[in-house]
């Protein structure tokens, strides 16, 4: 146990404890060891924030901001009392009472002359549960196997019931025949389970964030664009997690180190099957003050191409996609998109060159560090990231990599990202020898991240950028939750709709209607509620764009050529010829997409506030008559 113990602490850093009960040593989990740590404080599950609505104190038509993690407080669980809840009588009663399924049960912990009066349920995500007839409950053994659950399995007893003997004999014979998980499969198997949790409710990203002083690891998932918080667990139990992880379902070419160690900076890819498809885990994470944070992307691994979205599903008006399909089809010219982390770029410039190019009959390469998704028909080239690599180590790989590239008669390619002045330049080389090429690089609209793209650290030449050949589309996207259909709230509703207020400014600065559009029902219902424990509902259900699309003219491209950013976007802008209800987007704005979503019914008005900015502030440029058609050069 002391060795078991040594190995597992090596994460933290500090002292080995002591440890409470005896039982197996396991098998080591990481590559090689580090120095051990102290024993980690007992810490209880958090509860979850509540769900918003106006109870919360939030005024009428203020946008909703996210929650954060509630505080952990003193206790694990509420035990039964003399005068509490009856004794659970059957199965179907205990799957009530839980109100969640379970995996089976831990073994090694009661015991073996205790087995039919005390069961540990294995809740996953290393939750558990206690069950005991009541004599059992009272037995001083009972204790013993509470402080073996929280303490040295380090995992959250967050329901504690009284059962009948039948009910227990019952459940003990069922569970007889399954086995059980023991302490040294049990850091994969809460990785397993966490990955598994995070598809099921649609996230995209898993983010780890330390408390040292707390001794634990709060989890918060990154659904449709949204931060939301999910549950608390140990340190002790997450950091195993994710060194059992690293050595057992890491991708060998992707690992950063021999070991896994909390105190050093790690990235790594894992690899899994759930549900028959495959799935891979990409997770980068450090020490900060207080603590560890660490994310892990979360990547479906062999998408077949009826699965890859259209433009259409992803959010692309009937408008935006006659503006851009010639773009693409173009056989040159680049095509970037612009946006934030996370704002969907990756998998709109999947669509692009699987969907609506046709990769069967053009040569596509794609060099992406790393790569993100798998394009059916495009030969990928990934460069796993580094972070024990230097900055400029890492680009002269990536560097090779393009020139290797050019080199192999492509049609198309893909640049994932530009990040710095030598990316630029041969992004800049691919395409004036006249390829397609796409990439994406951050930016906060399509004229903003053409003005970026000439400065900063790519100094990209914008004679270059304003070449007839050259440029052929620049987009910007961000992500909007889409309210779920079936319990939208009218936002004319006098309780949670929008504030009189806010309804007159639609009116009366935007000529809209607040008849048409709805809010969220925060509480949400069957068809909207998260599937998985602890994850409180918002009322929506799937994300949407909003997208922004500038085609350049001849009279544009004279203005990149001078850096006139300013008239670039005045050029860009007085192409608008539709009312803000209309559904042409030809010069509209990302927030003008947006607000058409509002009008539509689709997404909230409260999230495009909070995603962009308040309608009173937004710049409302005029529709001029006789506003310039779209004439690309």
């Amino acid at each position: 146990m002391a060795q078991w113990m040594s190995h597992i602490m090596n994460f933290f850093g500090r002292k080995t404890p002591a440890a409470p009960v005896p039982v197996k040593a396991a098998p080591s989990l990481a590559r090689s060891t580090a120095a051990p740590v102290a024993k980690p404080q007992l810490v209880p599950v958090a509860a979850a924030p509540s769900s918003e609505s106006r109870a919360d104190g939030r005024a009428p038509g203020v946008p909703r901001r996210p929650a954060p993690p509630a505080p952990v407080t003193a206790s694990v669980v509420t035990r039964p009392s003399a005068g509490g809840a009856a004794a659970v009588a059957s199965l179907s009663a205990l799957n009530e009472r839980l109100g969640r399924p379970w995996l089976g049960h831990l073994t090694g912990i009661v015991a073996p002359s205790m087995s039919k009066q005390l069961i540990v349920l294995n809740l996953g995500c290393g939750d558990a549960a206690l069950l005991g007839t009541s004599e059992a409950l009272s037995e001083a053994h009972s204790q013993t196997v509470r402080q073996t659950i929280t303490e040295t399995w380090a995992m959250n007893l967050v329901s504690e019931m009284v059962a009948t003997p039948v009910v227990m004999e019952a459940l003990s014979q069922r569970l007889s025949s399954q086995g059980g998980l023991s302490q040294d499969k049990l850091f994969l198997s809460v990785y397993d389970n966490i990955v598994s949790m995070a598809i099921a409710a649609k996230a995209s990203d898993v983010h780890f964030t330390g408390d040292d002083a707390a001794g634990v690891i709060n989890i918060h998932l990154r659904i449709y664009g949204q931060y939301r918080y999910w549950r608390t667990n140990k340190s002790k139990l997450v950091l195993g997690a994710l060194a059992a992880a690293f050595g057992q379902r890491s991708k060998s070419d992707t690992a950063t180190k021999e070991q896994f160690n909390a105190v050093n900076p790690v990235a790594f890819m894992t690899s899994q099957d759930v549900n028959g498809s495959s799935w891979e885990g990409r997770v980068n994470g450090r020490p900060h003050i207080t603590g560890y944070a660490g994310t892990m992307r979360l990547l479906e691994s062999t998408p077949k191409i009826d699965k890859i979205p259209t433009l259409e599903e992803l959010g692309y008006s009937p408008s935006h996609q006659e503006i851009i399909t010639g773009s693409v089809l173009r056989n040159f010219g680049l095509i970037i998109l612009f946006g934030s982390t996370g704002s969907g770029k990756s998998t709109t410039l999947r669509t692009f060159m699987t969907r609506v190019s046709d990769p069967t009959r053009l040569k596509t390469y794609t060099a992406e560090s790393p790569a993100e998704y798998v394009m059916p028909g495009v030969t990928q080239f990934s460069m796993p990231v580094d972070v024990t690599l230097k900055s400029e180590d890492i680009q002269a790989k990536f560097t090779a990599l393009l020139r290797d590239l050019m080199r192999m008669d492509p049609d198309v390619l893909m640049v994932g990202e530009v990040r710095d002045q030598e990316t630029g330049r041969l992004v800049s080389e691919l395409t004036q020898t006249g390829h397609r090429c796409y990439t994406t690089a951050h930016g906060d609209g399509a004229v903003d991240g053409l003005a970026r793209l000439c400065g900063g650290e790519i100094r990209m030449p914008p004679d270059t950028l304003a070449g007839s050949k050259f440029l052929s589309a620049s987009l910007y996207q961000r992500l909007l939750p889409v309210l779920c259909p079936h319990c939208k709230i009218p936002a004319t509703d006098s309780a949670n709709g929008l504030s009189a207020h806010k309804q007159r400014v639609l009116r009366d600065r935007y000529q809209l209607d607040a008849g048409t559009m709805f809010v969220a029902n925060a509480p949400g219902c069957s068809h909207c509620k998260p599937k998985i424990p602890g994850l409180e509902a918002t009322g929506t259900l799937g994300v949407t764009v909003a997208v922004e699309i500038l085609i350049p003219t001849p009279p544009m491209r004279s203005a990149i050529a001078h850096r006139d950013w300013t008239g670039l976007d005045e050029l860009w802008r007085a192409q608008r010829r539709a009312a803000f209800a209309d559904g042409d987007m030809l010069g509209k704005t990302a927030y003008e997409h947006a607000l058409w979503l509002v009008a539509q019914g689709r997404v909230s008005l409260l999230d495009v506030e909070s995603e962009f900015e308040p309608i009173e502030s937004y710049e409302i440029r005029p529709i001029r008559s006789g506003a310039p058609e779209m004439r690309a050069a």
